[in-house]
């Protein structure tokens, strides 16, 4: 391994430390290309706003000053990633000098999305389905050798907009509910142990997918380390909120959105009980 490489993953290893990413900006000074110093200046810049208080002049202008040089050299610094998505709409975010963050294809991230986390420090990761259903989730997942490392994920969003599909209307050997599937498939994820906001925002979620979401919480991978739980715009009532009040939550969930459903006082009242300020309707 040549020392860029040993540098990089040194920062993959350790993605919320901001000293190996300043070790790497270093090396890439020292090298004398004009794009490698760019990126240096862009690590520090971005790292540095991010110490700062959002309101604090000096932060703008390190991001004004970040912004400019991705303009100039992102593109450059995008293609020295691994060519994965060169077909579907995929939005990469940089934070502190890295991409931190995917939006993309819940499919084409299962076929090839292991490549892009094996090289970047992703901790927020948004799959969607392009036409709000999931057909064949369980048969590609069983296709994969080795199933995407989901290690360093903190923040996992899930839709907007999964569809349902009736159970009348629905071939088993073709199609499945893309929420239940998900919500099986999630919780049982292996390598998914870091995880503290699991979002699942805007995908018709009613009170019994409610209640077998948190019935499976408590033994899922992530129950030692989640924290925030989003299910806002979905279509629960009062019987789900009441559900979900009685769950046996994980230990460290202390933030739970229902905003967007149709939850009445009263039943805001005994979620408040359970959850204190955590609960946001």
């Amino acid at each position: 391994m040549n020392e860029r490489a040993a540098l990089l993953a040194a920062v993959l290893a350790a993605p919320a430390d901001d000293m190996p990413r300043l070790v790497y900006a270093d090396f890439l000074e020292e090298t004398g290309d004009p794009v490698d110093a760019a990126r240096a200046h862009f690590i520090r810049a971005e790292i540095a706003a991010e110490r700062l208080p959002p309101e604090d002049p000096e932060r703008e202008r390190l991001e004004s000053q970040a912004a400019r040089l991705f303009n100039k050299h992102g593109d450059a610094w995008n293609r020295e990633l691994p060519e994965w998505d060169r077909w579907y709409g995929t939005r990469l975010v940089y934070r502190r000098g890295f991409v931190e963050e995917v939006h993309t294809n819940f499919r084409r991230f299962a076929f090839g999305g292991g490549t892009l986390l094996a090289a970047v420090p992703v901790r927020y990761l948004a799959l969607a389905s392009r036409d709000g259903t999931l057909p064949f989730i369980d048969a590609m997942m069983a296709s994969l050798s080795v199933p995407p490392d989901l290690s360093h994920i903190q923040t996992l969003r899930l839709g907007p907009h999964l569809r349902f599909t009736p159970a009348a209307q629905r071939r088993p050997a073709f199609q499945v509910d893309a929420t239940d599937d998900l919500i099986a498939l999630v919780c049982g994820y292996p390598s998914l142990t870091r995880l503290q906001t699991l979002i699942l925002a805007g995908n018709e979620i009613d009170d019994g997918r409610a209640a077998d979401l948190v019935r499976r919480l408590p033994e899922s991978v992530f129950a030692g380390s989640l924290a925030e739980l989003d299910l806002s715009d979905n279509r629960l009532t009062d019987a789900g909120a009441m559900a979900l009040a009685s769950a046996n939550w994980p230990p460290g969930l202390t933030r739970l959105n229902l905003t967007g459903n149709d939850v009445g006082p009263a039943s805001a009242a005994v979620l408040r009980e359970r959850l204190g300020e955590g609960i946001v309707l």
